[in-house]
């Protein structure tokens, strides 16, 4: 059937607990990919980013934007070191 399901849905993990383990288990730097559009004001969006790189050492990240042209959108240009 079309739209059938050919497996079981699975939730999607935290990427950031997935990126940490490999940093710890390569100690090579892992690249975050993360969509803006899970973020609805630029302060949440620093909290993100700050808890991302204190809490999982992670501090390369690929931004990209929503896929809904009416979210609000907000530009970031000195993030906290």
């Amino acid at each position: 059937m079309e739209g059938e399901r050919p497996f079981a849905f699975s939730p999607t993990h935290e990427p950031r607990i997935f990126a940490k383990m490999l940093l710890d288990r390569t100690r090579k730097e892992p690249i975050l990919y993360r969509t803006l559009a899970y973020h609805s004001t630029g302060e949440e969006f620093l909290g993100w980013i700050k808890e991302t790189r204190d809490d999982y050492h992670v501090n390369s990240m690929v931004l990209v934007g929503g896929r809904y042209t009416r979210l609000p959108f907000f530009l970031i240009f000195n993030l906290p070191h």
